[in-house]
């Protein structure tokens, strides 16, 4: 089973069971009303109006922005604005239709509309609800709810910011248990955002008013992945407040030196800058296509609201790291990745987004990142990685914030780590030799102090780690296997030996047993290699430990030349059951120079 298989297996259920046609918001326990039907319909429930929707005067404001940024900078940022804040003012006191119904309980209605708006994101001030009230938002055009939500989604100050809900048209239904008293400020609905780009996908494709992401995207599930199963869990597309306005960019998990999973997050700073935006942030995980090259499908079913606290931001390297309010449910199975600061110059890089805000893909760049000035006009003088022409994918309006990931096998020894966060740029599909720029993990690491730097938060014990891997949340159960460095190269006279170091490191948190075999070309027929040798051969690693493997090239019989092989790791890791470290062994002839004199002896 590759690394994360588990993951692809369980999202395929999920789009079975939603049959994954489009994708699904928070679906769970349907509205009380569903159940017990009021003698109100919802259509002759009182309702507030808001502004309709002009989806091409806002795309072309769009298009014409993006224009301006890059004739003027050269490049613009990649973050998207999808929907447009409207300021309401509503309480359950003096708007909507109250009603008690037959078991003691009470049910509160009101009805949202904007003309023409594919989908509508609320903002609640204040929703201080006790235990066992519920809020739904249902779509009675197409028969759909979204909900519920209860005071566990609430940021710690009482606000509730939700992700959008497809629909010009939504009915809030609170539902209060009898016994359950509600006061009349408990509940204060001060945004409605109308959505332009049906970010929901309900209804078919809408994002830049044609078409989901580029046809040159990847899908994450498309064998490119297949080495980054972990990280892609640990990328979420978000959704956040600024300016009045609803914009949307991508953002990654990360691990800290502690790996007592504390909720980092890691995005740019032009997409969170302060505390208002984090606060407003709806995040959703595992949004992703079912089927490779589908690009679109999935579900958004994995919702997860409440904000975020900003802990540390900086705008010359365009770095935003904040601390989610909740932790990610540990059904959705999410990772937190690994990062690395030490500023090496890695072979190339691999990106996973979320381009125009849709599923999640993937990117390859194969050509090694060179340091630049921001791209974007932040102010940072060679604070950033330049990336592209790409390979495989591009990044889109959305992608902002996302990671940039050391490649699996790189030359550093760093590979699926995080070394950047995308800024922006001038790729996309119908532009392949455009780059981007991704402010550096390593710049962002030192700053004046704690709140413009990663060191503090990242590395809290102060241990000087500049790399570490990522980790599963695994509840105590499961292995991690890393491997370091993921490749080994080594040199000897003709008749000498060397021995190179390689380390067995278990980040899980169950006890990981491994042995290593040989392979004279690939793990997949493994077979004695008379020059390589490991000692020891396999072990016991604890959780948060590691195990020193000396692995010794001997050249007793070889003759000038290169040599290769494969050095076999199998273990009990359920994700990765086998890790194959490519070994290159160079042989140099000895030198008689010392005897061209004529000595005699």
């Amino acid at each position: 089973m590759y690394p994360g298989a588990r993951h692809v297996i369980r999202l395929a259920i999920i789009c079975l069971l939603l049959v994954c046609a489009t994708s699904q918001a928070r679906q769970r326990e349907a509205p009380y009303s569903w159940s017990h039907p009021q003698t109100l319909a919802n259509a002759d429930v009182p309702r507030i109006t808001v502004a309709p929707v002009d989806r091409a005067k806002l795309l072309a404001e769009d298009s014409a922005a993006f224009a301006t940024a890059v004739t003027t900078k050269g490049a613009s940022d990649k973050r998207m604005r999808v929907a447009i804040g409207n300021t309401v003012d509503i309480g359950t006191a003096g708007n909507g239709v109250w009603q008690t119904q037959s078991d003691g309980s009470r049910l509160w209605r009101l009805t949202v509309q904007a003309d023409h708006a594919t989908d509508l994101r609320l903002g609640f001030r204040r929703f201080n609800v006790p235990a066992g009230i519920t809020l739904h938002l249902i779509d009675d055009a197409r028969h759909a709810y979204d909900g519920p939500y209860t005071a566990g989604d609430t940021s710690p100050d009482h606000q509730l910011w939700l992700a959008p809900v497809a629909g010009d048209t939504l009915t809030l239904e609170l539902h209060v248990p009898a016994g359950v008293s509600l006061s009349d400020d408990a509940i204060r609905l001060t945004t409605v955002a109308t959505g332009y780009r049906n970010t929901t996908e309900s209804g078919g494709p809408g994002l830049f008013g044609a078409g989901p992401s580029g046809d040159c995207n990847i899908d994450v599930v498309c064998p490119l992945g297949d080495s980054y199963r972990d990280e892609i869990r640990a990328v979420a597309r978000r959704y956040f407040q600024q300016g009045g306005n609803t914009f949307l960019c991508s953002g990654s998990l990360v691990n800290n030196t502690a790996q007592d999973f504390t909720p980092y997050f890691m995005t740019a700073n032009h997409c969170i800058s302060t505390q208002a935006s984090a606060t407003s942030m709806s995040l959703i995980w595992n949004y992703e296509a079912p089927t490779c090259g589908q690009h679109g499908g999935g579900s958004t079913a994995d919702t997860q609201n409440g904000g975020a606290t900003l802990i540390a931001h900086r705008t010359d390297v365009d770095f935003s790291l904040v601390r989610l309010n909740s932790t990610p449910p540990t059904e959705y199975d999410v990772f937190y990745a690994g990062w690395d600061a030490s500023g090496d110059v890695p072979d190339g890089s691999i990106g996973i987004h979320h381009p125009s805000g849709w599923v999640k893909a993937i990117t390859e760049n194969l050509i090694t990142p060179t340091t630049v000035n921001s791209c974007i006009g932040t102010g940072g003088s060679q604070t950033h990685w330049r990336v592209g022409p790409y390979e495989q994918g591009t990044t889109e309006g959305g992608s902002s914030g996302s990671a940039i990931f050391v490649p699996s096998g790189d030359s550093t020894g760093h590979q699926n780590l995080i070394t950047g966060t995308l800024s922006g740029g001038t790729a996309f599909c119908d532009v392949p030799q455009g780059t981007d720029c991704y402010g550096k993990t390593a710049v962002a690491w030192d700053g004046s102090s704690a709140a413009q730097r990663l060191s503090d938060w990242l590395d809290p014990g102060n241990t000087g780690a500049t790399t570490l891997p990522g980790i599963n949340p695994g509840g105590g159960t499961e292995p991690n296997i890393t491997v370091d460095p993921t490749s080994l190269s080594g040199s000897a006279i003709a008749g000498a030996s060397t021995t190179v170091p390689l380390t067995i490191g278990n980040t899980g948190t169950a006890d990981l047993t491994w042995t290593i075999s040989e392979a004279p070309s690939t793990c997949s027929s493994p077979a004695d290699v008379p020059w390589l040798s490991v000692d020891p051969a396999g072990d016991t690693t604890a959780p948060s430990d590691s195990t020193p493997v000396d692995v010794t090239l001997d050249a007793a019989t070889l003759g000038a030349g290169t040599y290769t092989a494969d050095l076999c790791i199998d273990s009990n890791d359920p994700d990765q059951t086998q890790v194959s470290v490519p070994v290159s062994f160079t042989v140099t002839a000895p030198d008689d120079t010392i005897f061209e004199d004529g000595f005699d002896g």
